[in-house]
């Protein structure tokens, strides 16, 4: 008799959890993003750690349309989702073309 009773407290428990679970999710979709980051934030924490154990400046530039800019003048002309072709015809990813980006954006801080 004890059992049973144990068994449908649990499951009436556990029921319960999934409802205020289920709430939760659904109030909380708009700060859902910050639970989605927090890995790449960590990995940020652990990159800028590094640099400052080896004695190197830290950056931070904005990686918006890094990799729909061509690095070069012209156009960039997209092969595909990862592909693309750059102005003077050479065939890249667009992970190279935003790298690139990136440090010609980095660069152009350090000079200012």
């Amino acid at each position: 008799m004890l059992t049973n009773y144990i068994k449908v407290d649990y499951f009436i428990k556990l029921g319960d959890t999934f409802q205020t679970t289920k709430r939760n999710y659904l109030n909380l979709t708009s700060g859902l993003w910050k639970i989605q980051l927090w890995c790449y934030h960590r990995i940020q924490q652990y990159t800028e750690y590094k640099a400052l154990m080896k004695g190197l400046k830290v950056i931070y530039v904005d990686a918006r349309n890094t990799s729909k800019t061509p690095p070069i003048k012209g156009k960039l002309t997209f092969l595909n989702y990862r592909w693309v072709k750059l102005p003077n015809s050479i065939v890249t990813t667009r992970d190279i073309v935003t790298s690139w980006n990136l440090a010609l954006r980095g660069l152009k801080q350090m000079r200012v």
